[in-house]
């Protein structure tokens, strides 16, 4: 037994190398080229592997093959080799030769790499955090759509599939043409924000904002203060949360002016 053995590029070795090795007595001891065998060499190699989650359970089980040390390209390889049962503890390999034997595992990619890998990923956001919409295993969470994006080097951009609940009120309204109407709103969102650096846009406001507002995020441990640019000619209101909140809900509550419009007197 070797110990422990080199990963290369994106060969990773999840074992010892176990050397078989014929000398030849009668020529000082030589090494004997042992190939092409019929009755092929059966061996059992242990597993050393630590899997996170069912992701990284997925590409082991897939990826990992009996490979050999290939001295005339310096590199692992698969020739004249086959994988039988595989687990986390141990493989049966079935070679045609005599060499040094071990389990590696050929890696193409991981979870949060950035790129949806159909055979394991359901969703890859480029990250390995939970509660953003793509789970640390790269599984899309429960109410969250994470379509990818070709355009983003396949990545996911994960929506949730909640809409947020809506209040508007005021304190006395008046009808009068010309004047102005302070509004108040406050959205709700019904999942977690645990990614800071969130951008929340409000659509679909036909006040007159001062062009940046002041933006209260609401939760239960603090009032937070946020800034938010406001568009006239969009009708919307952008705001960046850069608080990482846990909760299952946060509140936001914003408020601009709405200038009654002018009675037309024309006649037309």
């Amino acid at each position: 037994i070797y110990g422990e053995a080199p990963n290369t590029g994106v060969h990773h070795v999840h074992s010892p190398l176990i050397g078989m090795t014929l000398f030849n007595p009668s020529n000082s001891f030589t090494e004997m080229e042992v190939s092409s065998l019929t009755n092929k060499v059966q061996l059992v190699v242990p597993i050393i592997v630590s899997l996170a989650n069912s992701n990284e359970r997925a590409r082991f089980n897939a990826q990992t093959k009996c490979m050999f040390w290939d001295t005339t390209i310096d590199q692992y390889s698969t020739a004249g080799c086959t994988t039988g049962t595989l687990s986390e503890k141990e493989v049966s390999c079935e070679c045609d030769h005599l060499t040094t034997f071990g389990a590696v595992q050929l890696t193409t990619g991981s979870c949060g790499d950035g790129s949806v890998e159909t055979q394991f990923d359901s969703c890859d956001d480029a990250n390995t955090i939970d509660g953003d919409g793509c789970s640390s295993s790269c599984t899309v969470e429960s109410l969250w759509s994470c379509p990818t994006v070709p355009a983003v080097t396949g990545v996911s951009v994960c929506t949730t599939t909640l809409n947020p609940t809506l209040t508007i009120w005021a304190g006395r309204l008046t009808a009068l043409q010309g004047v102005q109407n302070q509004i108040y709103i406050r959205v709700r969102t019904n999942a977690r924000m645990l990614s800071t650096g969130l951008t929340l846009t409000i659509s679909g406001l036909t006040g007159f904002g001062s062009g940046t507002e002041a933006v209260y995020l609401n939760h239960t441990e603090s009032i937070l203060s946020h800034d938010a640019t406001w568009n006239k000619g969009s009708g919307e209101l952008l705001v960046t949360i850069t608080d990482t909140i846990t909760e299952d809900s946060a509140g936001i509550s914003f408020s601009f002016a709405a200038t009654n419009p002018l009675q037309d007197t024309t006649g037309g």
